[in-house]
């Protein structure tokens, strides 16, 4: 095999190869390809996740305009903007089995840059797998970044809904993966889309206020026709485009209002937590508890004390209920803790008050307030 070649090169061979005449200049060659990565993702949204035919026609298109390379995977980036960021270790480590048992039975795709290194298209387990055996390269075959840009919306909505139907997409990459799709398709919010979970939010509570969230539960499965009416009659402009997405996706906005969008909040060490483990989102939510403020601590202990959990719950395998029962138990933990050196020194304080040579006034007074205060502290007792 040949080294990998620049982006004119494959450029070249297009418009030399796949051109219908002499003065097509390469048009017809990127509107086929554009089309068939079009039929490509069509096909693997439709498909179980095992079949790949739809992208093996893909990359044998690909193979046989540009060929077929060896690239050094110190030169290969992952897509940024890709919907699946989440890959568990046990996952790659699978994968890993495989590419020793089997070797690489087909080329990844790789986007070219001008930087002289690559951007992964397709086949990122591939290449995370590879690199945990710590191969040199892999197979690839380049895809010109020109047609990549010409279907970069489409194809980001049918990676997500490719990764969702393959249940391999974690409730924290379909919450990114729908702020970006928002930016894609609406370039006006690019560096807004962090307002979308509070748009979202606001929009459900004023449905449920008027009595109309079951019209949003009808309209998810409602035609496309039936959906920009909804929206268009019901929502305000600015409401419009995080509904538009993901009713576009055949998502229920209340539950991602309520499941997905609530992990974007996560600490980056949460956030970390998924991406290498892929640790469920109602285990995650539980170990998001253990905050600062909950804890009574400042923030590098509230770490400290959440990785200590983490660790625990992820190497044990603990489910839902054990995690929450360990959250408690360090909440209670440490709240005592900090709570015990506050109300001491306030009981030294009432039993050094002078009674002796004191207006007779101030203490009915005094008495009063203590007697109030016990009262507090006995109806509160009362309801632990």
């Amino acid at each position: 095999m040949s080294k990998p070649r620049k982006i004119g090169s494959a450029l070249h061979e297009i418009s030399s190869q796949r051109a219908t005449s002499p003065s097509s200049s390469g048009q017809s060659g990127l509107i086929e390809l554009t089309s068939l990565i079009k039929q490509a993702e069509v096909a693997k949204e439709q498909q179980a996740a095992d079949d790949q035919s739809g992208v093996e026609k893909l990359q044998q298109e690909l193979e046989a305009i540009g060929g077929k390379y060896k690239v050094e995977l110190r030169l290969i980036d992952p897509d940024p903007h890709q919907p699946r960021k989440t890959f568990p270790k046990s996952v790659i480590e699978e994968r890993a089995q495989s590419l020793t048992r089997n070797g690489q039975l087909s080329p990844i795709i790789l986007i070219p840059q001008p930087n002289g290194r690559y951007v992964l298209f397709e086949g990122e387990l591939r290449y995370r797998a590879a690199t945990y055996l710590k191969w040199n390269s892999l197979d690839a075959v380049f895809l010109p970044i020109e047609v990549h840009q010409a279907v970069d919306a489409d194809r980001f909505q049918k990676q997500m809904l490719t990764s969702a139907h393959a249940q391999r997409l974690h409730d924290l990459d379909l919450a990114e993966g729908i702020l970006r799709l928002v930016e894609l398709r609406y370039p006006e919010w690019a560096g807004r889309s962090s307002n979308l979970p509070r748009i979202l939010n606001t929009v459900i509570t004023r449905l449920k206020r008027t009595k109309q969230i079951d019209n949003l539960k009808a309209i998810r499965n409602a035609s496309i026709e039936e959906q920009q009416t909804w929206i268009r009659e019901i929502l305000a402009e600015d409401e419009r485009p995080v509904f538009q997405v993901i009713l576009g996706m055949q998502y229920n906005p209340e539950t991602i209002s309520r499941t997905a969008f609530p992990l974007l909040t996560l600490t980056d060490d949460l956030k970390d937590l998924v991406r290498s483990t892929g640790l469920e989102s109602s285990k995650i939510k539980e170990l998001q508890k253990l905050n600062a403020k909950n804890l009574g601590v400042d923030e590098d202990k509230a770490l400290e004390i959440r990785s200590q959990v983490a660790q625990e719950a992820v190497e044990t395998d603990l489910s839902l209920s054990e995690i929450k029962i360990r959250v408690a138990q360090t909440l209670q933990q440490h709240t005592t803790a900090t709570t015990q050196p506050q109300i001491s020194p306030a009981i030294k304080k009432v039993q050094s008050i002078p009674v002796v040579g004191v207006e007779p006034e101030e203490l009915r007074n005094l008495k009063e307030a203590l007697l109030e205060k016990a009262k507090e502290i006995e109806t509160h007792l009362s309801n632990l």
